[in-house]
């Protein structure tokens, strides 16, 4: 299981490139990087669960364009997931989302 993340806060013109940079570096790097060495040493049918957030495209929050977008990132390495992992890995599930 993989989750990782933190927050920035505030309008989206006005936030530092560092802070943004740090939050992309653990909200999609650290998932990224752990997966992927997880899938390096899992057995046949393994599989990895990442956690992400509805903030991504289902509850996006004023002031957190930067969060919204690393998580949306997630959501797209997953729906990507098919042809990502190596062939030893079957499939993909995706959990169950509030309405």
């Amino acid at each position: 299981m993989v989750n990782a993340g933190i927050a920035l806060f505030g309008d989206a013109l006005e936030q530092d490139s560092d802070a943004i940079d740090r939050l992309f570096r653990i909200n999609i790097h650290a998932p990224y990087h752990a997966s992927v060495e997880a899938a390096r040493r899992m057995p046949e049918g393994g599989r990895i669960i990442v956690i992400g957030s509805v903030n991504g495209d289902r509850m996006p929050v004023p002031g957190m364009a930067a969060y919204a977008v690393s998580k949306s990132a997630l959501q797209g390495w997953r729906a990507a997931g098919a042809g990502f992992w190596p062939a030893r890995h079957h499939g993909q599930r995706r959990p169950a989302r509030p309405n």
